[in-house]
């Protein structure tokens, strides 16, 4: 696969999972 693939797929998830974290906090 190519890096920037895996750089794009990994920084999604990390936003999503950040997201996800803030998000249980707050509430």
């Amino acid at each position: 696969p190519e890096p920037a693939s895996i750089a794009m797929l990994a920084g999604a998830l990390a936003i999503v999972v950040f997201f996800r974290f803030r998000r249980r906090s707050a509430g």
